[in-house]
């Protein structure tokens, strides 16, 4: 199997998504706050793949409407910018509380190794999209109609995770260890991936 093979190896692409954060707080010094971005960005990437998949189902739906697929985008776009704008605000009054210089954190990683690691990150997602659902034509697969109400469904849920644990974070940094907190993110995670987003995914088969 070549690297370009690798990259693209959904087993591959699940583990560096949780790995990364771990091996980077553990060894790279990155700080909580890093680990947000870096997920954030995660997120974008992850809506923007997500929408082109739903588009090219749509193509192959006679009877799906562009408008409906035109709402989801907005509907990520909503979500993303309110959980950014959240996780600002939280940050900003956390140097008041803590002392602590989030904001500045978080430059210096993207200076450091995140000019990096971002883009191969979203490289690695689209040659996995390539060879897992365009290549093998999954879009076939599954029915436009079911694909959006599902997709609504996780986006609500999501919404709702986001949020609290950013709010968790804000009140519980000082108290609890990082690694704590990121060993909860990260079952939060493996819940909600193989406890809803898979399930969704079949169920919006055809």
């Amino acid at each position: 199997m070549n690297f370009r093979k690798v990259l693209a190896h959904p087993l591959f692409q699940y583990s560096l998504e949780l790995a990364l954060p771990v091996l980077g707080y553990l060894f790279l010094g990155w700080t909580l706050p890093v680990i947000i971005a870096f997920y954030f960005f995660d997120f974008l990437g992850s809506e923007f793949a997500r929408h082109r998949r739903h588009k090219k189902v749509m193509e192959v739906n006679s009877a799906a409407e562009e408008s409906v697929w035109t709402t989801g985008v907005v509907v990520s776009v909503m979500v993303f910018v309110l959980t950014t704008s959240l996780a600002l605000f939280l940050m900003a009054d956390m140097i008041g509380v803590s002392g602590s210089k989030p904001m500045v954190e978080i430059v210096e990683f993207l200076k450091e190794e995140g000019w990096l690691l971002l883009p191969l990150v979203l490289f690695a997602a689209h040659l996995k999209d390539k060879m897992t659902f365009y290549m093998p034509k999954k879009y076939y697969d599954y029915t436009f109609d079911k694909l959006m109400k599902n997709f609504y469904l996780e986006i609500i849920v999501l919404l709702l995770l986001i949020c609290g644990g950013l709010v968790g974070y804000y009140y519980l940094s000082n108290t609890i260890d990082g690694l704590i907190l990121l060993t909860c993110f990260v079952l939060i995670k493996l819940i909600f991936d193989f406890g809803l987003v898979r399930p969704l995914r079949e169920k919006s088969k055809a």
